[in-house]
């Protein structure tokens, strides 16, 4: 039976009787004007439905309840409305591409995001069409209008004196308080469907998420595809109004910044369908839907679209509803404009927003005055013309005298629900970014709990308010993230294992989260040389908290072939109840135990967890995720680093390191040597806290020849527990020069979100940084992280590493050469990157059997860049405060008698000599004034032939300061007398 849903248009044309399908129970006036206009050759814009508007309306709860996670909801929604749409098209579509070859069909495109084939089809062929089983309904969507400003705005000056002026309009939301929570938006996304953006204005040019480089999941403009930043639009006020409403913030004036967004710390993309006449509506919720094209990535899709438009006069019609049920299904929030009808009275919403089957659909925002509470003369009003039983709007927010990004500054104030949309789709970022996978519906239940009754004292809910004005501290009090199981690999207990034998342990899984029920993994693969005998493992339930061991073995068999010391990588994917899955990492190292070689340094307020074959980090999540502590500083909660590791080379074919390889695994390049076993000493001989392992680089495709005496050192008491020394003694064991090596730390530091750093250089201190962006997190403590060179030779280098694909870290050792030897770029990345450094210094050289010795400090900071330089002179201060004579390795024989300039200097208080003796003498180290009068004997001793340092803390004999001036120090080994020159600055 043919399937028309509503009613039929009846046309004659000459001779011809011709039935036209139409939707909503009524002729649509768009196309019975151009139908009976046209010739039956003439060729018409159109939509075939497959589905009826309704279909598939389970699609948003049956996922919800299936699915945990955002990013899962969304990859398995994305699967199923492209599988319906390319099962059920193919037959229409075969019957259009016929069509077209008769020149009776143009244009055809399939859609997925509503089950549709759109087409410029010849009038003539629309009742074959209409007779087809497969065809639901046959429509035209109406030309997308905005939800224009309204009534008279006073022209207001804005007082802006204030250091953060922040609108009158945002505060009433409660936006300010969310703020200080710590939550503003940070990491989440924002869409408009809008006129356009001017994203040149100051309140937005830096939070416009193309500046990640992507810029097409960030604009979408169908009609000019060439444009790459949205500034086309730039005169279409209405787009840039709602937008800086949504995440406006302005400190271009270096002495006020200007806060008009709701949720600051987003980001935002646009598409540009609003008033633009052949802008498809279906294409920007498809973009919108999937920005990237890439339906396994979810930090491209927003967490809501702004819809500050709707279309009067065509009633409670279902042309636009499976778009908004589709993309909801795949966890974005829709929130639309009432409509500025309310003059007219009651049932004066605008189409979608009049939808309202349940207190959720069509999420409607009508408009107060938020200076008196009271509801505008135009918000539209309820009830819905879809049910005169249910209330309409669904929420108020401010909408009368809102100042917003518009014009080439700011202030012009609108009126308008249009206005009070954004506030509510702002409030949607915050939400999302205190519960990442509450579903659609758990967001907009919140908003309706968080609604404060205004002062009437009236009853809501009523059809002029809705549930009542928005409060989001209220909504986040009201939204409880669903229970979500947090389940990472514990260890994997086996027993140490040689080349051509089997590992055999239990896998023990903690419970970071949420309870959850049977709990399974199974392996997926591994990497050459070893083959997983275990294909899955059962857990059973877990409680918060619990660890829990595999029911039986988890078997790998090690091959032959492999080198001992070698590290492999097996990989486990981890299942339970209600749709939770992870992936993670189980590491298996050949000929040595599993739990050797890890320390966490730590104090109260730093831990770095550090390894015995120049790995550091190990957090879960990181780049090597063994649920240790990586790098925390303050909060003990974030890590915020994901990798980091020890390099040394001289050419690109001759690099030893820890650090990511071409196919995304630690490069493992070092393994330990005999004897060299993690120590570790508590209280130390130099610090609180101090580690010794010996490594060396038998493990490189092409080895160095090299052993690494890896020390480290952490105080407890401020002012040095803000920074970690790493201290590297390089032996070279071959029987060859070594000329012009380079060393250098490698780090990836992830501040807050990884795509939002910035870093530089400053090499006057020899300190290279990475910092999260003060724009992206304004109200969060600035964080500064860093590694600076320590010894005498300085930094060489420093490189940020930009990282252009989020899903690829891999590294070649051309680049890990080039970043040791690249030169030093005092130039910022001020923009935001996802960035990692390469600090190095040298180059050196190593006679066989030679040793040398360099040191880092990893530094940490918050708030500015000074504190983080002063924490850098601290550590250089202490390091060479704690190094003594008596301590400085003898196997570092020099061919002459050596002394240094003393190192800093000028200094203040302590300075550092370096001296060489290259035979057993006596020898005697002093200090003179320009008066020749000696004020401080640092050396009296016999001393064997190697390599020395001894500080000075600038005091006499009598332990007094000396002045500041120029003195000399004077070293007598034997008959070998040498003098050098150093200032005192104080």
């Amino acid at each position: 039976m043919k399937k028309i849903l509503l009613s039929a248009l009846i046309i004659t044309l000459g001779v011809s009787t011709l039935v036209v399908p139409v939707l909503a129970g009524e002729i649509a006036p768009e196309l019975a004007t151009k139908v009976a206009k046209a010739g039956s050759t003439d060729k018409i814009e159109i939509i075939i439905s497959l589905d009826s508007p309704l279909a598939n309306t389970a699609l948003k709860t049956t996922l919800a309840d299936s699915y945990r996670k955002l990013a899962d909801r969304h990859r398995v929604g994305m699967e199923q409305l492209e599988s319906r749409a390319t099962i059920s098209q193919a037959g229409i579509l075969d019957v259009l591409r016929e069509m077209e070859k008769n020149n009776l069909a143009a244009d055809i495109k399939s859609h997925w995001i509503i089950n549709a084939v759109s087409a410029r089809i010849a009038i003539s062929e629309l009742d074959k069409l209409a007779e087809r089983d497969d065809v639901d309904y046959i429509f035209q969507l109406p030309l997308i209008t905005a939800v224009d400003p309204t009534g008279e705005s006073e022209d207001i000056e804005k007082d802006v004196a204030q250091s953060t002026y922040i609108d009158p309009n945002i505060i009433a939301v409660g936006a300010d308080s969310a703020w200080a929570m710590g939550y503003d938006g940070s990491g989440r996304i924002v869409c408009s469907f809008d006129t356009g953006v001017k994203g040149i204005h100051p309140a937005l040019n830096k939070s416009w998420k193309g500046l990640d480089g992507n810029w097409s999941a960030a604009w979408f403009n169908p009609i000019d595809t060439s444009s790459v930043f949205p500034e086309d639009f730039s005169s279409k006020h209405h787009g840039s109004h709602v937008m800086g409403t949504m995440v406006g913030y302005d400190n271009s004036d270096s002495e006020n910044v200007r806060i008009c967004g709701v949720a600051p710390g987003a980001r935002w993309i646009t598409a540009a369908v609003i008033n633009i006449y052949g802008a498809s509506i279906i294409d920007a919720f498809e973009w919108a839907a999937d920005p990237d094209g890439d339906p396994n990535t979810i930090n491209d899709i927003p967490d809501v679209i702004n819809h500050s438009w709707g279309i009067e006069g065509i009633g409670c019609n279902e042309y636009f509803w499976q778009m908004i049920d589709n993309t909801e299904a795949l966890g974005i929030v829709n929130i639309f404009s009432a409509g500025n009808e309310g003059e007219d009275g009651p049932m004066s919403l605008r189409n979608p927003a009049d939808r309202a089957f349940d207190s959720l659909d069509c999420f409607a925002v009508g408009a107060i005055d938020h200076r008196g509470d009271t509801i505008t003369y135009f918000s539209s009003r309820g009830p819905s013309d879809c049910d005169t039983s249910m209330i309409k709007p669904n929420v108020v927010a401010p909408g009368y005298q809102i100042f917003s990004s518009t014009g080439s500054s700011y202030y012009t104030p609108m009126n308008g629900t249009s206005m009070a949309a954004p506030h509510v789709s702002g409030a949607v970022a915050i939400l999302r970014q205190y519960a990442p996978d509450a579903t659609v519906d758990e967001i907009k239940e919140a908003l309706l709990a968080g609604c404060r009754r205004l002062p009437e004292g009236i009853s809501l809910p009523n059809n002029d308010y809705g549930w009542g004005l928005i409060h989001i501290p209220r909504s986040l009090e009201a939204l409880t993230p669903p229970p979500e199981p947090d389940l990472r690999v514990y260890s994997y207990n086996y027993q140490p294992v040689e080349p051509g034998e089997t590992a055999s342990g239990y896998v023990v899984v903690k419970n970071f989260g949420d309870p959850v029920n049977m709990v399974y993994g199974r392996a997926t693969g591994t990497n050459g040389g070893i083959e997983v005998l275990t294909d899955s493992l059962y857990f059973g339930p877990i409680s918060s908290g619990d660890t829990i061991a595999s029911s039986f073995p988890f078997e790998v068999a090690v091959s032959d072939t492999v080198t001992s010391g070698r590290l492999f990588t097996a990989f486990l994917d981890l299942f339970g109840s209600g749709g939770y899955h992870c992936s993670c990492r189980l590491y298996l190292r050949v000929g040595e135990s599993p739990a050797a070689g890890f320390y966490t340094n730590k104090n109260n307020i730093l831990h770095f967890t550090i390894s015995n074959f120049g790995e550091y980090g190990f957090a879960g999540g990181s780049f090597y995720p063994l649920g240790y502590s990586g790098f925390r500083y303050q909060d003990t909660v974030i890590n915020d680093l994901f990798e980091a590791a020890f390099m040394i080379g001289n050419d690109a074919n001759h690099i030893s390191d820890g650090a990511r390889n071409l196919v995304m695994e630690p490069d493992n390049d070092f393994a330990v040597s005999p004897g060299g076993d993690l120590l570790v000493s508590v209280p130390g001989v130099r610090s609180d806290q101090e580690t010794f392992s010996v490594y060396n680089d038998g493990r490189a495709e092409h080895p160095l020849g090299v052993e690494i005496t890896q020390r480290t050192y952490l105080w407890d008491e401020s002012p040095n527990d803000n920074f970690v020394i790493m201290e590297y003694a390089v032996h070279n064991t071959s029987d060859s020069l070594l000329p012009n090596l380079y060393a250098g730390l490698f780090f990836d530091w992830n501040l807050y979100n990884y795509l939002s750093n910035c870093g530089g250089s400053v090499s006057d201190y020899d300190l290279g940084y990475i910092y999260a962006d003060e724009i992206a997190f304004p109200y969060w403590p600035q964080r500064y992280r860093g590694v600076v060179v320590l010894t005498e030779s300085g930094m060489i280098s420093h490189t940020l590493r930009r990282e252009t694909n989020n899903d690829e870290y891999d590294m070649s050792e051309e680049e890990k050469y080039y970043s040791l030897i690249s030169g030093i770029h005092d130039s910022e990345y001020n923009s935001w990157y996802d960035l990692s450094q390469v600090v190095s210094t040298g180059p050196f050289d190593l006679a066989p059997g030679q040793r040398d010795t360099i040191a880092f400090a990893v530094v940490a900071a918050n708030e500015t860049l000074d504190n983080l330089i002063n924490t850098a002179i601290q550590a250089r201060n202490k390091y060479y405060q704690t190094t003594d004579v008596e301590t400085v390795d003898e196997m570092l024989v020099p061919q002459e008698y050596i002394l240094a300039q003393n190192c800093p200097n000028p200094f203040n208080p302590v300075t550092v000599i370096a001296f060489g003796v290259r035979e057993r003498a006596d020898v005697r180290l002093d200090v003179y004034n320009l008066l020749g009068r000696r004020v401080a004997c640092l050396v009296d001793k016999n001393l064997a032939a190697g390599s020395y340092r001894v500080e000075w803390n600038g005091t006499d004999f009598d332990d007094n300061p000396v002045a500041s001036g120029i003195y000399f120090y004077r070293m007598t080994a034997g008959e070998k007398v040498l003098t050098r020159k150093m200032m005192l600055l104080k």
